[in-house]
């Protein structure tokens, strides 16, 4: 109740429909109340959400300028038994400001590995080390994309498999092909950092019969203001297991 009181007396931050509702609220029924609840606690946080954007309170976070580096690659024939590949795939960016340097370690391949539920596994491990002499870095943010239905991608959430300098983990999300939602893991900045440095591990999963070839683009955005400006500058890598 204190809640919607506060909330009815800010009512210019609300339109005037959702005050209605509230206000006819108390006089539903009790399961209409408590389903009438679920949609308000969905509607007034992104009523005063935009309420504050309008007023100046919060403020939209910036478009930056957008700098899209050319993409590396990385293939491979599809092994049959397990394989030590150990090969690096380096993208890296630099101007008179910013240094990048985006690699990807592939390191083996596992055919039917017990513990991925007996699917095939290329297991690899992501590197970035950026610095700035400007301005500091906002935040790296590495998205994996382009999975077919017979592939996954988890990345191990395992603190002890992560290592950030400067950074911290904001968010992990797991690939999800039932919804179309990617693989990422976003990091956020620690004070106003000139140097970062992101570590982690992923294990990239096949679901077939070893009669499939799978392809995937990991994406660095990596985030710095620069003055006034902010600036994102993203680094792709694709790779690819194909059947032979």
């Amino acid at each position: 109740m204190k809640r919607f009181c506060i909330l009815e007396k800010n009512f210019y931050l609300i339109d005037s429909i959702h005050i209605t509702n509230l206000r006819l609220l108390f006089n539903l029924p009790i399961w209409r109340k408590r389903f009438s609840i679920v949609l308000l606690s969905i509607t007034l946080p992104m009523s005063l959400l935009a309420g504050l954007r309008l007023t100046g309170i919060l403020e939209e976070p910036p478009t930056p300028e957008v700098v899209v580096v050319k993409p590396a690659s990385w293939s491979t024939d599809r092994p049959t038994d397990f394989k030590d590949i150990d090969e690096l795939v380096n993208n890296s960016y630099a101007d008179d400001l910013v240094s990048i340097d985006y690699v990807v370690h592939v390191l083996s391949y596992y055919e039917n590995d017990a513990m991925w539920g007996g699917f095939d596994v290329v297991m690899s491990m992501v590197l970035v080390n950026m610095s700035i002499s400007e301005g500091y870095v906002e935040s790296l943010f590495v998205d994996f994309a382009e999975l077919d239905e017979y592939a996954a991608l988890d990345i191990h959430d395992d603190m002890d498999h992560i290592e950030v300098v400067n950074l911290e983990v904001a968010e992990i999300a797991d690939w999800d092909w039932v919804f179309g939602r990617n693989a990422y893991i976003r990091t956020k900045r620690t004070n106003q950092p000139k140097n970062v440095y992101l570590q982690f591990l992923f294990a990239w999963l096949f679901r077939d019969h070893n009669d499939a070839s799978h392809k995937i683009t990991a994406t660095l955005k990596a985030a710095y203001l620069s003055g006034t400006t902010y600036w994102e500058v993203r680094i792709p890598i694709k790779m690819e297991v194909s059947q032979s």
